[in-house]
């Protein structure tokens, strides 16, 4: 932990945190170009194709 005095309070820095999760976007970006695919289907597509009242069309 890393803590850091502001004039507009206490700044506090987990390294292990920021180190962590740094390294898991790294892997995950070698990992989603591999032609394996290793996709998440939840989150591939950022847009709604469907209606509210009846669900989504796949």
């Amino acid at each position: 932990m890393v803590i850091r005095n502001h004039p507009r309070g206490r700044l506090v820095f987990d390294r292990d945190a920021i180190v962590h999760a740094a390294l898991r976007a790294y892997i995950e970006s070698m990992v989603a170009g591999l032609p394996s695919g290793l996709r998440y289907e939840v989150c591939d597509q950022t847009y709604w194709k469907g209606d509210v009242q009846r669900g989504p069309h796949l």
